[in-house]
């Protein structure tokens, strides 16, 4: 006797998929054709011809939505519908599962399988018989779009544990159904999906992939550090922040036997999302990745939704690196992704990205070029426009001479000894202001601590007076890990205590950076310029540099390998915080200019 092949996807390990299914289709002469997942595209039927006649035969699909369903909830589906079958006297030609598989969405491997063969005209006039109409789909738009083109080859889909037939008040029963399904799916996902930020606010595991360097503790949930792993992400920021490309970093990592947690190499796409995960500063994140596309159900794990739509709990998990280390990191992503990393350049151009042409208002690149007999060398600022169409006119400039111009005007007019009073006046300013943000951060915490520890106290009076249950219990240990958490927080923030800066040490920091500035060995030279500058316009008859006082930078430390910048916005008018200024053309070097 022939077999019925059963076609199955399973999203599950194949070691769980075991003995159930293999008895039910041994004793159901059933041969089991596993299917492969495969990118397909939905079809659709082009004809609406139907079949002349409808046949005794039937195909059966089956579904069950989870990983924590079994392959009893299949068989015990197939059951029904063979002796639905039986009864109704239709012969089984196939069947198809889906094990693990959404109903709200038709990208099904065994359900496009089925599809696929009905409009290859391979089952008109059969039966589809179906469990429940919750197990055909959960969405509405699917169930009318299919059943619809399923109609049109005289196919009919049947349920083997409800009794629907052919009328209008079946159908409005059967489309009362499909409304009653999707709701369901729809208010279940509103129920866990409030259920998770809820556990999110706590700062608790939601499930899903445990980012490496951390592990789980099973009694909390809490987000613990796993040493040995924490290892490799401290190098992976040292060595990034040291400007070393991701091909070093691995070929170190993969030395000192770091894996994931699958057991293979790390990537360039994983040390770039780790890298930017906030979890390794201590900010506990939920729902930062978007949502999957509704029509393709992808996921593009590099775009990332608004911060109100995400759960963010700074000091909500425990720092594998500091703050400072983790921004150091972002500042030089985001360098890289506007070209301002020199890593594919031949010289270094410091002033990359705020030079720009008076006459066309394209902006100027670094160019390198050799010209005469002797092969001179000439590196310049160029326009972008200088060889296109228009052939901008606008002459080149020096490198070194607009930069070192730039560098001493930085140093004549930000860093001047008359302004060094002011700056620090301003800076212990802004130290106050900092100060005070920071003490009554420290007391409100302080303050959220005691009335906690209030709140467990009157709890744990209950249980002196013998009047215990679950939810108090649960209560209790609830509030004892929102304080330890709230500990947590008061002594991140004490580690990071802002320094107090006097005048001396001020003074010192201005000669530092004045020094670094002349000799010109500063790896942040081009962000410590971007501070400063705001705009340098070229034009044929002068250069015009826009200098930008909204923030004071100062580079600190007492050599060249410990520097650490001081930032102190100041918000004001454009026009108060600028100045601009004019080099006549008489005071630029010929050497390097061309037409």
């Amino acid at each position: 006797m022939k077999k019925i092949p059963l076609y199955i996807y399973s999203k599950m390990p194949a070691e769980k998929v075991t003995n159930e299914i293999d008895e039910f289709a041994a004793k159901n002469n059933l041969e089991l054709v596993p299917l492969e997942r495969a990118s397909f595209e939905e079809r659709y039927l082009i004809t609406s011809r139907k079949s002349k006649e409808a046949k005794d035969a039937a195909v059966i699909y089956a579904r069950f939505s989870s990983t924590n369903q079994n392959e009893i909830s299949i068989t015990g589906q197939l059951k029904d519908c063979f002796e639905y079958c039986n009864r109704a006297n239709l012969t089984v030609s196939a069947v198809y599962a889906d094990l693990a598989q959404s109903g709200t969405n038709s990208r099904r491997v065994a359900f496009q399988q089925l599809h696929n063969d009905i409009l290859d005209e391979k089952y008109n006039g059969y039966r589809y018989v179906v469990y429940s109409t919750n197990r055909f789909a959960r969405n509405r738009r699917i169930c009318s779009q299919y059943k619809g083109l399923y109609e049109q080859l005289g196919i009919r889909v049947v349920y083997s544990s409800m009794v629907i037939d052919d009328t209008p008040e079946g159908r409005f029963m059967e489309g009362t159904m499909e409304v009653m399904d999707e709701y369901f799916s729809n208010n279940l996902a509103k129920i866990v999906t409030r259920g998770l930020k809820e556990r999110a606010s706590q700062c608790r595991y939601t499930g899903g992939y445990v980012p490496y360097g951390f592990k789980i503790n099973p009694e909390t949930k809490l987000y613990e550090i796993n040493e040995k792993e924490a290892e490799n992400i401290r190098l992976l920021f040292k060595m990034y922040n040291e400007k070393k490309g991701y091909t070093e970093i691995l070929r170190v990592l993969t030395e000192n036997g770091a894996r994931t947690r699958n057991g293979n190499p790390f990537t360039k796409n994983a040390l770039s999302d780790m890298i930017s995960n906030p979890k390794y500063k201590g900010t506990y994140v939920y729902s930062r990745r978007s949502s999957k596309q509704s029509d393709t159900g992808k996921r593009n794990n590099h775009e990332y939704k608004s911060e109100k739509d995400m759960v963010i709990v700074p000091g909500g998990v425990p720092a594998i690196v500091d703050e400072v280390t983790f921004e150091t990191a972002q500042k030089r992503k985001e360098d890289n992704k506007q070209g301002i990393s020199s890593r594919r350049e031949k010289e270094t151009y410091l002033l990359t990205g705020l030079v720009f042409c008076k006459e066309c208002g394209h902006a100027f690149t670094g160019n390198r070029r050799f010209s005469g007999r002797n092969k001179t060398k000439y590196v310049t600022y160029r326009c972008t426009n200088h060889n296109k169409g228009e052939k901008c006119d606008c002459k080149e400039v020096n490198r070194d001479y607009l930069e070192n111009f730039v560098l001493d005007l930085i140093c004549e007019r930000v860093l001047a000894p008359e302004m060094s009073k002011k700056l620090l006046e301003e800076f212990k300013d802004y130290q106050k202001e900092h100060d005070t943000e920071y003490k009554n951060r420290i007391n409100s915490l302080i303050k959220e601590k005691g009335a906690i520890s209030a709140q467990i106290e009157n709890l744990y009076g209950y249980l002196d007076k013998g009047i215990a249950s679950d939810g108090i219990l649960h209560r209790i240990s609830d509030k004892e890990q929102e304080k330890n958490r709230i500990e947590l927080s008061i002594s991140e923030m004490e580690n990071h205590k802002p320094k107090e800066i006097d005048e001396g040490e001020f003074k010192k920091l201005i000669k530092t950076t004045k020094r670094l500035i002349k000799a010109k060995k500063l790896d942040e030279l081009k962000r410590f310029i971007s501070f400063y500058v705001s705009r340098i316009e070229i034009g044929k008859d002068d250069i015009t540099v826009v200098l930008s006082f909204t923030q004071i930078v100062l580079l600190c430390g007492g050599d060249e390998e410990n520097r650490t910048p001081v930032r102190k916005p100041r918000p004001k008018a454009f026009s108060e915080c600028s100045c601009c200024i004019n080099i006549p053309l008489a005071q630029r070097p010929t050497t390097g200019f061309v037409l």
